[in-house]
């Protein structure tokens, strides 16, 4: 059963999806009440719906005591964990204008060269202390709807390991070659998936993971058409209608190799173009589409 948070799977607008910044975040003895944290009305539903699960008075106490728990330097400002109650109470209400109107932009992250054992530094960027406490809220909403984030110059919104494993999970479920199913039907289902998919994952960081699971995707449909056309004659009729040479046809068609190996020798005969023609559509396409 989909959990209430798959079930609600928010719509993130386009400024949102090209705001893949994830503010830096850090302290909290005083964390804003929970009125003053409350989402202004806007006509950007979606993003205020994001916003407003990040801006809850409990969820910012719990960034707050875990900012502070796990302490830290300062950052570029000066500010240290200590003085985030203070400095929150001067500047809550002006951050957090900026945060409903997108115009907040994280503070430059400082840079400390820490000494290597061997020889040589490492260098260690550490955010500012509001930054840091941004972030760590907007991870506690992110997070349990299957978001993480690197750590870079601009932390970036990205899929997180067990969203990953869950979608090659669904996939191999939809495309395993042992369950009966026309072509068409399987990618009929695969499509309802995928489009659904992406729509809520969309505000992640996914372009490279949507260009290889279109790949997987397509090799795991090879897979499940070879396995169609079980018999010898069968394949060397499909394999000449699509236009392979008569001498490769010969070969392929003859092959003890299984149906997963068989589906990368079939990639030239069961191209891209293929795919789409059948009505297959692209995790990749509709991520750019969307961003």
């Amino acid at each position: 059963m989909r959990s209430r948070e798959e079930q609600r799977q928010p719509n993130i607008s386009q400024e949102s999806c090209r705001q893949r910044e994830a503010v830096k975040l850090q302290g909290e003895p005083k964390a804003p009440s929970s009125s003053s944290a409350q989402v202004a009305p806007s006509s950007r539903k979606d993003q205020n719906d994001l916003l407003e699960r990040m801006l809850e008075g409990d969820n910012l106490r719990l960034a707050y005591k875990r900012v502070v728990r796990n302490g830290g330097a300062p950052g570029v400002d000066g500010v240290t964990v200590a003085q985030l109650q203070a400095y929150l109470k001067t500047h809550w209400e002006t951050v957090k204008s900026e945060l409903l109107t997108g115009t907040y932009r994280p503070a430059p992250v400082k840079r400390v060269e820490i000494p290597k054992p061997g020889g040589g530094v490492r260098l260690l960027g550490i955010p500012t202390v509001m930054d840091r406490f941004l972030q760590q809220a907007l991870l506690q909403v992110m997070n349990p709807i299957g978001f993480s984030f690197l750590s870079n110059k601009q932390a970036t919104i990205r899929l997180a390991p067990k969203t990953i494993s869950r979608f090659k999970e669904k996939i191999r479920e939809l495309t395993n070659r042992t369950r009966p199913m026309s072509i068409e039907d399987r990618i009929s289902h695969l499509n309802r998936y995928l489009m659904g998919w992406i729509g809520y994952f969309r505000l992640a960081s996914a372009k490279t993971h949507c260009e290889n699971f279109d790949q997987w995707i397509r090799r795991r449909l090879r897979m499940c058409l070879w396995k169609q056309w079980k018999r010898v004659r069968t394949r060397i009729r499909e394999l000449r209608a699509l236009g392979v040479p008569n001498w490769a046809t010969i070969i392929m068609a003859n092959s003890r190799r299984g149906p997963w190996e068989m589906s990368r020798n079939t990639n030239n005969a069961l191209p891209t173009s293929y795919w789409e023609a059948k009505g297959l559509k692209s995790l990749l396409s509709r991520y750019l589409e969307l961003c």
